[in-house]
């Protein structure tokens, strides 16, 4: 058998990593710690400014943080509308751009308080089986010590 591995390894420490992998689930909690609000509340139609503004910095974070689509966003708030959840990560955008200091506080507050769940180190590594057909294996070690690892089989485009 001809094995041959070839390994990239990416190394990504930074916050904005950290940031970048926190799920859904995350968001909420800390939208939720942060602003003393409940679950319930965020996806009631209670549309108070304080509700409201908590409920567009989830969905602000939810799009900028999670990779879910607007319609996701929406279903996990209550079935809302995809065009109402990009209402309200316009909303926050806009007052993040005009300085206003309680979303600018609360919008950081909610990123500190997202876990670390961010790998420390990625490598991928794409083995040759020689016969067999090719694969790609995703191997991540997290700064708890785990590894994780998914195999992607190969396919020849030509």
């Amino acid at each position: 058998m001809n094995d041959r591995v070839e390994r990239v390894t990416v190394v990504r420490s930074d916050n904005r990593a950290r940031l970048e992998s926190a799920g859904w689930e995350h968001v909420l909690e800390a939208v939720i710690r942060q602003g003393g609000a409940t679950l319930r509340e965020l996806c009631s139609r209670d549309r108070s400014r304080r509700v409201a503004t908590l409920r567009h910095v989830a969905m602000f974070l939810g799009r900028k943080l999670t990779g879910l689509t607007l319609v996701e966003i929406g279903a996990h708030l209550g079935g809302r509308d995809h065009t109402t959840v990009l209402y309200g990560v316009q909303r926050i955008e806009e007052r993040l751009r005009s300085g206003d200091q309680v979303v600018t506080a609360l919008v950081a507050e909610v990123e500190r308080l997202l876990p670390a769940t961010c790998p420390s180190e990625w490598a991928i590594e794409v083995v040759d089986g020689g016969e067999a057909d090719p694969v790609m294996r995703v191997v991540y070690h997290r700064e708890d010590g785990s590894r994780w690892a998914a195999t992607i089989p190969m396919e020849r485009l030509d």
